[in-house]
């Protein structure tokens, strides 16, 4: 199934991560590049988060490390070898109590007030721009007749319980396999005092989801009912690029694990009430996270960090299954960040190198920024950028330049000097005709699009079709 693109351009925005509580950051200190995904195979999106791209809904983008406020670094987490600490089994086990025996949880005063986007997910904080006119720049009734469609049609809700582990047990106290009996427990007892449901389902649209998300942003988030769209809920964590594509278990595939990769909906429900839905990209050889919104009544659940083990238990079930190596993507890291420091309690755990795409150890990553405000791992020094004394007129209300900044991004390549062998494979799609940028005559404003995109994509940019609106 071919990735078929929309060039948006470097922008920046105001940041949700360093202004004061609550608030956005009053200047566009956030800088990033992006481009709209009209659909993105779910092998290539792999490709993409592995250098240091993430999405949000269809809009799919790479941060400007070297000259945003809060460089963000991809953290995933060895699920294999996780070791659940102390403090993460007890909440578990108190969440258990609570559906077993009904023992309402009393926390101390430092497990009060905390959210997934908080613990273990994203907030809504890029700054997604307007989606462009794609109805009018292609004919998708023609499209699938040049485009390589290898895969089921993804339609459908195609739930599955994730209820039912039949694993056998381990003696040991901390393992992975003593977190899957653990994961289970509340949700096998038969004598419990409150029935605990943990599904997937496919993104989908539901008035249900859509109340709890409301009641999520207006009392964690502090959000306005002007600022809780429908679009945005649906844009943001319903609509998405991913196709579905079949997963195949080298040992058998469970009835309740997920038989396609894509996007999905974690669903728990407590007596039959939705108390918390989490967003996950179930991709190739990883579990990503992308949010979580909860009942805030059942805030003192800690429902952020239970999630998390359930998305931990999720992956490492497909790896026993035979889907392979299976990792916990959970999003960006800052290491400047409080609300992030969660994010390396779940250990071990790597972060990207945006510049070798590589992933280094924590601790070895860590050491390093807390010298440098952004740095290769690789290089172990900071990196700096001759555009960096600029960084103020980047924050202007004036007019941007949606084209890359001199130098480029840390990770991309230099638009102005791409590889011929590179730009003779690049594929370009107008009205659903399709044919290597060689041979196709674009607009002249429009090459400059085309040259920061492929400098964005680097080597993966043959793998891509670019849509021309």
């Amino acid at each position: 199934m071919a990735s078929i693109v929309v060039p948006i351009g470097y922008s920046g925005s105001s940041c949700g991560y360093c202004g004061e509580a609550g608030q956005r950051s009053k200047k566009k200190e956030s800088y990033s590049y992006g481009f709209w995904a009209v659909q993105l195979s779910c092998k290539d999106y792999k490709d993409l988060i592995d250098s240091g791209w993430r999405r949000s809904g269809a809009y799919v983008y790479n941060p400007d490390r070297s000259r945003t406020c809060c460089p963000q670094y991809t953290i995933k987490l060895d699920v294999q070898n996780f070791k659940t600490p102390r403090t993460q089994r007890q909440e578990l086990h108190r969440f258990n109590r609570w559906i077993i025996k009904d023992e309402h949880p009393v926390f101390k005063g430092e497990h009060k007030g905390t959210a997934k986007s908080d613990d273990t997910g994203e907030n809504m904080d890029i700054e997604i721009p307007s989606k462009p006119d794609i109805a009018s720049a292609v004919d998708f009734k023609k499209l699938e007749e040049v485009t390589d469609s290898t895969q089921g049609d993804g339609k459908g809700q195609d739930p599955v319980t994730v209820s039912k582990h039949r694993g056998s047990k381990s003696k040991g106290k901390n393992n992975t396999f003593d977190l899957l009996d653990c994961v289970q427990e509340a949700q096998n007892n038969g004598d419990a005092k409150h029935k605990l449901e943990v599904t997937i389902e496919r993104a989908s649209y539901t008035e249900e989801k859509y109340e709890l998300f409301k009641k999520y942003q207006t009392t964690i988030h502090h959000e306005t009912i002007k600022e809780q769209r429908k679009s945005s809920f649906k844009g943001f964590l319903i609509d998405g690029p991913l196709k579905y594509t079949p997963i195949s278990y080298s040992n058998g595939r469970l009835a309740h694990l997920p038989s396609h990769y894509g996007q999905y909906h974690h669903m728990y429900r407590v007596d039959g009430k939705l108390i918390a839905m989490g967003v996950i990209d179930i991709l190739q050889g990883c579990v990503s996270s992308v949010y979580l919104m909860y009942d805030p009544a059942y805030q003192a659940l800690s429902l952020g960090k239970i999630s998390a083990l359930f998305e931990i238990s999720l992956a490492a079930e497909m790896t026993k299954a035979g889907a392979g190596k299976v990792d916990l993507y959970m999003g960006y890291y800052i290491h400047d960040c409080v609300k992030m420091k969660y994010k390396a309690t779940y250990q071990p755990s790597y972060l990207l190198d945006a510049v070798t795409n590589e992933f280094y150890p924590y601790k070895e990553s860590s050491d390093v920024l807390e010298k440098y405000r952004w740095a290769s791992f690789a290089q172990s020094k900071s990196i700096k950028v001759a555009a960096e004394d600029n960084k103020d007129d980047h924050g202007s209300d004036e007019e941007e330049d949606e084209n890359l900044p001199v130098p480029s991004p840390a990770g991309f390549l230099n638009p102005r000097d791409l590889p011929r062998s590179l730009l003779n494979n690049v594929k370009i799609l107008d009205n659903s005709s399709m044919s290597l940028l060689t041979y196709f005559t674009l607009p002249r404003s429009f090459r400059p699009q085309i040259d920061d995109l492929v400098a964005a994509l680097g080597n993966k940019a043959s793998n891509f079709i670019i849509l021309v609106t």
